[in-house]
Parts: C-alpha cells; structure tokens; sequence
C-alpha cells in the first residue's frame, strides 16, 4: 500500500506538465486510487498509468457533464461517468476542480474568432492564442470579433486541433465589452 501511495505521488508529480492537467485534485487521486485497488489485474506494471488515465478522464466527464460515451475501456468508461456525476451532484464545486488540475479564473479583453473548425481567442494583455471551450453548452455569446472572455485558463499544454495551441480558455460568459 506504501508503494501504491508512493508511485500515485509521483506519478501526480508527472501530470504537472500534462495537457490535461497540471494537478490532480484530492478527490480524484482517491478515486483513482479506489479504482486500482479494486482492479488489481492492472497492477502492477500499468499502476501509474492507470491513475494518469483515471484523472484524464474524470476532467473529460467533468467538463462534459450532459455528454455521452460509449465503447472504450471500463477504465475510461467510469472515471468519465464519474466525472460527470460528480459535476452534476456538486456544481459549487467547479472552481475547486478546475483550480484542483491548475486551471485559474480569467476575465480578459480580445479577439474572438469562431468558425469552422476554428475557436480562438487573443486576449489583448498577452502573447498568443487561446483555445476555447466551454463550461455549459453555447453560453449566451456575441458576434465574434471583440469581446470579454470570462472563464478558466488551462496550465500550459497541447489544445484544439493537433495541439496547436498552449492553453485553453474554458468560457463561462462571453460578452461584448
């Protein structure tokens, strides 16, 4: 059990500089950690790997809770479902999660551009672009072009196609300035 708890710490140490998360939030790490304890056949050899897969998913569910998944690992099946239960049972806990895996709370002005394939916005005080996603389906929004985006940033990583973007900006509101 002491080297479980071991390889979790340092496998959390790992996910710092992960697309998906810069930290896990406690709850998370014991989920995961509930969840290879009841499923020892993915001990010992995936251990790490399983609690990586278990926190990537849960944001995934998290962050989708109206969303629908079918097919795929039991592993990636659960941790999404549990995800989106938890977000569902304890919505006043969004911004204990979200900070829980490094994401902070923004309000910039910028650009925004949203098309086909395409949903960016710039914020005028920094450098680059930011994906953007959304915290609720479609909230009430303007005519792209500039706006204010109020919402989470993400730690850095790989967002939006292929990856070509650092960060992603998880929109609560977006508004005309």
């Amino acid at each position: 059990m002491m080297r479980a708890a071991a390889q979790l710490l340092a496998l959390l140490a790992l996910l710092a500089g992960s697309a998906a998360a810069a930290d896990v939030p406690p709850l998370v790490a014991t989920l995961a950690q509930d969840y290879i304890a009841a499923h020892p056949d993915a001990r010992p050899y995936l251990e790490p790997t399983v609690a990586a897969s278990y926190a990537r998913e849960f944001l995934d569910g998290f962050l989708a809770p109206d969303g629908s998944r079918s097919g795929g690992p039991a592993l990636s099946l659960d941790a999404y479902h549990a995800g989106q239960a938890y977000r569902n049972a304890h919505p006043q806990a969004l911004n204990a999660i979200l900070t829980g895996y490094g994401y902070v709370r923004v309000n910039k002005l910028g650009r925004w551009t949203d098309g086909f394939e395409v949903s960016l916005f710039e914020p005028e005080d920094a450098r680059g672009g930011w994906w953007v996603g959304y915290l609720r389906r479609q909230p009430d929004r303007p005519e792209p072009g500039r706006v204010r985006m109020d919402g989470y940033l993400s730690p850095e990583g790989e967002y939006g196609h292929l990856g070509m973007f650092r960060h992603q900006v998880l929109a609560i509101s977006i508004t005309a300035p």
